[in-house]
């Protein structure tokens, strides 16, 4: 029968009862605090999970509070009266409307459409020129007009809602009728 290879550098470490015996006793020693510590840590997880738990059902909550709040958003909004209420078509084509496909910064030369040679065209030019600065000028006039109307609205918005009460609020902002 083959005797199993020795574990230890000296044979005659494998026959010694003792040093066996001491060796299991360390590494015992090393196994109880790993032990010890693979319990607290598997406490530690298992309070997390309970923690992560809580927090997703927190989460489920709040996402449902959110979806709520939307649609009475979007109810709401549809309660608004005609012209407070915001229309996206709307809103392109105002959006459309201020950009004309005007470049300010851009500055053409009379040289540079070749009419140095006709004086007609020269007056022309120089008239057409005077055009662009005068519309230049009435945009940079009008620039910021649909943001200071926005802000014009919410501000008196938040002024009703502080002096009204919610059924007069909702009857001047809403359009919603009390009444029928």
């Amino acid at each position: 029968i083959p005797f199993p290879p020795g574990t230890r550098n000296h044979r005659e470490d494998d026959f010694d009862f003792e040093k066996i015996l001491d060796h299991n006793r360390a590494l015992e020693a090393q196994l109880t605090p790993t032990l010890h510590s693979n319990e607290l840590l598997e406490a530690e997880l298992s309070k997390e999970m309970a923690r992560l738990e809580s927090d997703m059902e927190i989460l489920a909550e709040l996402e449902r509070n959110a979806k709520t709040e939307a649609s009475v958003r979007n109810q709401a909004g549809r309660k608004l009266h005609s012209v407070l209420q915001p229309d996206g078509s709307t809103r392109e084509i105002e959006l459309l409307k201020d950009d004309i496909g005007l470049n300010v910064d851009q500055q053409f030369q009379s040289s540079d459409l070749g009419v140095q040679d006709d004086e007609n065209l020269q007056a022309l030019v120089k008239d057409l020129d005077g055009h662009v600065d005068t519309i230049q000028g009435n945009i940079k006039q009008v620039q910021g007009i649909s943001q200071a109307m926005a802000n014009s609205k919410a501000a008196v918005q938040a002024t009703l809602f502080d002096y009204l009460d919610n059924s007069q609020y909702d009857n001047v902002i809403l359009g919603a009728d009390q009444g029928l």
